[in-house]
């Protein structure tokens, strides 16, 4: 009998120790022989991670950052670290998502029905009840760089329910093949947070590479947690990548999408009485004017 390839899942924790402990209970509970897992230290309290990993069964290994170094790059520090310990593929997870006992095995699975499959992802439910789709693989508009989680917010009655190729899926619950990882080098650490996922599905599919959603891998996306520490300064991130995401995969078109965000997110934010996050957007713009003259950000 083959042996399943051995998997690592990717957690960056930031923050509150006690919503990356109830991802890493859930890992304990995922079904697979051969899964470990790299916990990246993305600056919250040692002392209290190092506390919620003595309680796990599963090996799990800690990759400490020096400070908080943003999704992206702690994201690619934890798939080098697993690929080096022999890893075939990493599974990226957030650490408020909560995967099904299940979730794993059919990503697995998918990502080996085809040598050019290099990334699959999974079915996101939030944490309302009764549950809602959070993500149902995406789709992207590259004439203004906004994407679309296919059946945001509807009930799921199984209006997803085949596997298929799409543009791209959630860092939530990403599966990545070795292989994958190499060739395209990786997450795009200049993203941080943000659109990444978006990019690295969307070149991997230049190379070749195909993109998978899986309906019958589940995972729970703790929205409620994240919503707890979300501002208005998610609209900088949310501009300047939107921005750097046009600006490689359809660069003729950055003008145009620039000239949109004076009507979104500047010209609503400031029609709702809200000119910081109006601000926060205008930021954005120059942080992405700057890396676009290869200033630093």
């Amino acid at each position: 009998m083959t042996r399943p390839p051995a998997v690592a899942a990717v957690v960056v924790h930031y923050g509150d120790p006690a919503v990356t402990a109830a991802c890493l209970a859930a890992l304990d509970r995922v079904r697979y022989p051969r899964l470990s897992a790299v916990i990246v230290d993305n600056g919250g309290r040692p002392a209290a991670l190092q506390a919620v990993l003595e309680r796990r069964r599963r090996r799990m290994t800690i990759l400490r950052r020096h400070g908080n170094t943003g999704f992206a790059a702690g994201a690619n520090a934890g798939m080098r670290a697993a690929l080096k310990a022999g890893a075939r593929m990493v599974w990226l997870l957030n650490n408020d998502a909560v995967p099904a006992p299940g979730a794993l095995a059919p990503l697995v699975a998918l990502a080996g029905s085809d040598p050019r499959v290099g990334i699959v992802g999974s079915l996101v439910l939030d944490d309302r009840r009764p549950p809602r789709i959070w993500h149902a693989g995406g789709t992207v508009n590259l004439a203004n760089g906004l994407t679309v989680s296919r059946g945001a917010g509807e009930r799921d009655r199984g209006r997803f329910a085949r596997a298929e190729d799409i543009p791209w899926v959630t860092g939530c619950s990403l599966l990545a093949t070795a292989p994958l990882v190499r060739a395209t080098g990786g997450i795009d650490e200049r993203f941080v947070m943000y659109y990444e996922e978006t990019d690295w599905c969307l070149r991997a599919r230049a190379r070749g590479w195909r993109v998978l959603f899986c309906p019958a891998s589940r995972v729970v996306h703790r929205v409620a947690a994240r919503a707890a520490r979300r501002d208005q300064g998610w609209l900088y991130w949310e501009t300047r990548n939107r921005l750097l995401l046009v600006q490689r995969h359809a660069p003729g078109r950055v003008l145009p999408a620039l000239a949109g965000m004076l009507r979104w997110p500047i010209g609503s934010a400031l029609l709702r009485g809200r000119p910081r996050a109006a601000l926060a957007a205008v930021r954005g713009i120059v942080s992405f004017s700057r890396l676009a003259l290869g200033r630093t950000r």
